[in-house]
């Protein structure tokens, strides 16, 4: 799925202006339902089918349930379908403290203002946004359970809900424009993955409440130290803790690594050779702008391919230099711009350009694709990192529930928009758990300028061989593409 929109009456207007660049811009396909004078819309490209499913609801998913028969629309459907039942019997067992993270948005100033329990609205139209805020929760819960990576919006009885990953890996916002528009782009708002959402279509207001769980989990763990003898068992935890959440996304077919030769997409292609059945290959795409050559990830690249294959002598990579002219990029600009926004600096829009090209030549070779996205965040992998050792537990901790923010929606409206499927390996939950509970000198040794930052990486590296890449200095995607230098000639 490319993406999907839901919009109110009010809001109509707005969205035909952003249907009619998505058709023609985007989609080839557009299946539509209305109801009660709500508009939905799923956007997708000609190999697939899909369709909002409408009973007494709405419901727009788009996610992924790995290792299940039982498809994504038909397993969330069913968790709707149960929890309106409980919601018309008054049944909603929710335990959370419902009033004490409300907020109402204000259009005026466009922050959020608290709400109490005391809460009637302005209007004087009654609802018991309690009940509603419980519904939500209720169903969050649910698909949480068995689902990592998505965004849904669903409409029942007058009132929009919708929220999306605890990670914020699926790009999902809403413009408040007289209604609503809830879309997976083209917005003004990025929805923020540690809230749940609620829309009253009668009283025209948008509320939000906290999520607790996951958030509360990794906040504790980042406070807490696991303690082994030594380095080896760490490294060791790590490792395995990888090849489990690799596991979890159960690929057996091709699969593509948007490959720099740096520390993040060696890990990955060392994680794969150890699951992967020995006859599958693994694509490594490198993108280079400014000549093919020239560049510091093409030529650490094609170093860290040789060594792959000597020393996985049995497993299958292609090495694919994807060279970028130009040409292509003036031609591609304004499709860039738009799939970035509400993104505009320099910085997104170079990022932005190498990850559109890698996934345009990703697509042509298979839908499952690995990015090394999150561990700079989680594996201390930034410079600032170093500059106050007290508190890097707390700067990691809002590096990675930042993320969302930073990162995550521009890459996945890039990424979907060739319809490949994206796989963030650390950005998985049970990895971030248990590495918020490393002791610190496992993330950044401070005794050593080669090996200092992700240095749990590094390790994992030098124990599979690979010690040349465990010593490289971290160079950022757009300036290791040289997708900064392009643009700043282009568009000087």
């Amino acid at each position: 799925m490319f993406g999907m929109i839901m919009s109110t009456q009010d809001s109509y207007k707005e969205t035909k202006e952003i249907l009619n660049v998505t058709v023609f811009n985007y989609a080839s396909i557009v299946n539509e339902k209305n109801k009660n004078n709500i508009f939905s819309y799923i956007f997708l490209k000609s190999n697939e089918y899909s369709e909002p499913i409408m009973k007494d609801y709405i419901l727009l998913f788009n996610g992924i349930k790995y290792n299940s028969d039982i498809s994504e629309n038909k397993f969330v459907s069913e968790i709707i379908e149960m929890k309106i039942f409980n919601l018309n019997n008054k049944n909603c067992i929710c335990d959370c403290d419902i009033f004490q993270d409300i907020e109402k948005y204000n259009e005026n100033n466009y922050l959020w203002d608290k709400v109490n329990n005391n809460f009637e609205n302005p209007k004087n139209i009654r609802f018991d946004i309690g009940l509603e805020l419980k519904f939500i929760h209720e169903i969050y819960n649910e698909i949480n359970k068995d689902i990592a990576d998505y965004s849904t919006i669903l409409f029942y009885k007058n009132f929009i809900y919708f929220f999306k990953d605890d990670i914020g890996k699926k790009s999902l916002g809403f413009s408040i424009n007289n209604g609503i528009t809830v879309s997976s782009f083209d917005f003004e708002n990025e929805v923020d993955p540690s809230f749940l959402y609620i829309y009253s279509n009668t009283a025209k207001q948008l509320f939000r409440t906290k999520k607790f769980d996951f958030y509360f989990s990794i906040l504790k763990n980042s406070t807490q130290n696991i303690f082994l003898e030594n380095e080896t068992n760490y490294v060791n935890i790590i490792e395995n803790q990888l090849i489990s959440s690799m596991r979890n996304f159960n690929i057996k077919s091709d699969c593509v690594v948007f490959f720099s030769g740096g520390i993040d997409s060696m890990i990955l292609v060392i994680i794969l050779n150890q699951i992967l059945p020995e006859n599958v290959c693994i694509y490594l795409i490198n993108t280079s702008f400014l000549g093919d050559k020239k560049q510091f990830d093409r030529k650490m690249g094609i170093l860290a391919f040789k060594e792959l294959k000597s020393n996985y002598k049995n497993r299958k990579f292609i090495f694919i230099e994807n060279n970028i002219d130009n040409e292509n990029i003036l031609k591609n600009i304004k499709i860039i711009k738009n799939l970035i926004f509400p993104k505009k600096t320099p910085m997104d829009l170079n990022i932005g350009m190498t990850l559109f090209f890698t996934a345009k030549e990703a697509s042509k070779f298979s839908p499952n694709c690995f990015v090394g996205t999150g561990a700079d965040e989680l594996f201390g992998g930034y410079k600032k990192f170093r500059k106050d050792f007290t508190k890097l537990k707390s700067m990691i901790f809002d590096e990675v529930s930042g993320i969302w923010d930073r990162n995550l929606g521009r890459d996945d409206r890039l990424l979907s928009y060739f319809h490949i499927e994206p796989f963030f390996l650390f950005l998985d939950k049970n990895l971030i758990e248990i590495s918020l509970q490393l002791p610190e000198d496992m993330l950044i040794n401070q005794n050593s300028q080669i090996y200092g930052n992700k240095y749990i990486l590094r390790k994992i590296l030098i124990k599979h061989g690979f010690n040349r890449v465990a010593g490289l200095i971290k160079k950022a995607m757009q300036f290791g593409s040289g997708a900064y230098k392009v643009s700043s000639l282009i568009f000087k």
